[in-house]
């Protein structure tokens, strides 16, 4: 992360960062590795939380408290860099985007991932499709790893947290139904894009992010910031893309010409 902290540096007024370093693995990073960045230790915050939820439920922290008011002095198109302490590239099908290209998409339509899928596939998805997903386990972890019956699949617990995505059966042109996923967990968004998210939100994902350390629900957030925080277009003539992975229903493929 120092490696993309590095870069990050090269485009920011490091005299008004704010760099929020949130810890919950019991030891602290300290402020020096920062500080060689050029960033000023009095614009740094070490923050402690309980080792839960892992960086979805640090994010939510974040953006609740960045809703809250505490804020008020940033103005509408300020830039918040919401990033794990890592950019490990786990699927194939993936590349890593340029710091100037997710800059780019922040600037013009207020969000940007560090990660994006290659053609033919897309960042978008079908929501209908989407709303279908579900992981049974992940990396062995399975005894508390399920969200409870309720909750899940993804869009029951959209359905619990009152979020709504377009047409859940719309039709794959209509672009109501189609919503950007970012993969990864390294995205930036513009504050107005958090304002306009009801603040309410924020403490429900708080809350239901620290149901314990990896949980299916951290897997569904990594789905559902961008269809909250984005106002991207989709590309014209999408398509499900075929054979579709199982981590990723409803993925949408532009079309062959």
């Amino acid at each position: 992360m120092i490696l993309e902290m590095t870069e990050a540096a090269k485009y920011l007024d490091v005299n008004s960062t704010l760099m929020m370093v949130i810890q919950k693995c019991g030891r602290s990073v300290g402020v020096a590795p920062l500080e060689r960045l050029g960033i000023h230790s009095q614009n740094i915050q070490l923050i402690n939380l309980t080792n839960v939820g892992r960086n979805d439920h640090s994010y939510a922290w974040a953006l609740r408290h960045l809703g809250e008011g505490l804020t008020a002095h940033l103005s509408a198109n300020a830039s918040v860099f919401l990033l794990k302490d890592n950019m490990m590239l786990h699927q194939p099908e993936m590349r890593k985007c340029k710091f100037s290209e997710v800059l780019a998409d922040l600037r013009s339509h207020g969000f940007g991932c560090f990660f994006t899928m290659q053609e033919p596939a897309t960042d978008f998805h079908l929501v209908a499709g989407l709303g279908k997903f579900n992981l049974s386990e992940y990396k062995g972890v399975r005894h508390y790893f399920r969200a409870a019956a309720d909750q899940r699949p993804l869009n029951k617990w959209w359905d619990s947290l009152g979020i709504m995505f377009g047409n859940r059966n719309g039709s794959s042109d209509d672009s109501a139904s189609v919503i950007q996923v970012c993969y990864g967990g390294n995205f930036a968004v513009r504050m107005d894009n958090i304002r306009a998210v009801n603040y309410s939100l924020w403490p429900l994902l708080v809350a239901r992010l620290a149901r314990n350390d990896s949980i299916e629900e951290g897997h569904y957030a990594e789905r559902t910031w961008a269809g909250l925080l984005a106002q991207s277009t989709p590309p014209a003539r999408l398509t499900v893309c075929d054979p579709a992975h199982r981590s990723y229903p409803g993925r949408m493929c532009s079309k062959k010409s």
